[in-house]
């Protein structure tokens, strides 16, 4: 009785310990090397923005701790012009590679009822993905944006990979169901009698 007792509790703490412990988690990519790219302006009267927000871009990244590094802006456009003239990969490729970046961050700012709109493009070079990510806000709040930018770029830079998830075992089989009950079946038609 004892040895029963015993081992019921050794059971139960055991369960108790199993259930405790986290799931296996997905394994967090390291932080990556990120260049930022010259941001396009859709219009003269975005040119000032446009012009503005690689540097806050950059910055914001930097100090959001997400990233390895944030690739000097002098590198990048030294980088940028010897780039134009290359192979027929993309400018992010190319430009990516000269510098050392894992990640190449693309932009471009655009006016939408009075208020900025930045859209970033993210190319990961090392998995060659590409993403984007957006934000919205006052003509003179550039730097507002770029470091709502910079928070999503970062959490979706570290998200844990889903590469190597183990897989998931198929679902149980449905249970059969009652078929529904029928309605009563017409009465058939008499047979068509043929003329003789």
């Amino acid at each position: 009785m004892q040895r029963c007792r015993l081992l019921t509790m050794a059971l139960c703490a055991a369960w108790a310990l199993a259930l405790s412990l986290p799931a296996q988690a997905k394994p967090v990519p390291p932080k990556p090397t990120v260049a930022v790219l010259d941001f396009d302006g859709t219009s003269p009267a975005v040119s000032k923005q446009a012009a503005l927000a690689p540097d806050k871009l950059s910055a914001a990244l930097a100090r959001g701790g997400k990233v390895n590094r944030v690739v000097d802006r002098s590198q990048v456009k030294k980088a940028l012009e010897q780039a134009k003239e290359g192979p027929a990969n993309t400018l992010a490729e190319r430009v990516g590679a000269a510098v050392g970046a894992d990640v190449v961050v693309e932009g471009q700012v655009a006016r939408l009822d009075k208020k900025l709109l930045v859209t970033c493009k993210l190319t990961d070079l090392r998995t060659k993905s590409v993403s984007a990510q957006v934000a919205k806000g006052g003509e003179d709040h550039v730097g507002e944006i770029a470091q709502e930018l910079a928070d999503k770029i970062g959490r979706s830079l570290t998200q844990p990979s889903d590469d190597s998830a183990p897989p998931q075992a198929p679902a149980a089989p449905a249970q059969p169901s009652q078929p529904a009950p029928s309605a009563p079946a017409a009465p058939a038609a008499p047979p068509a009698h043929s003329p003789k």
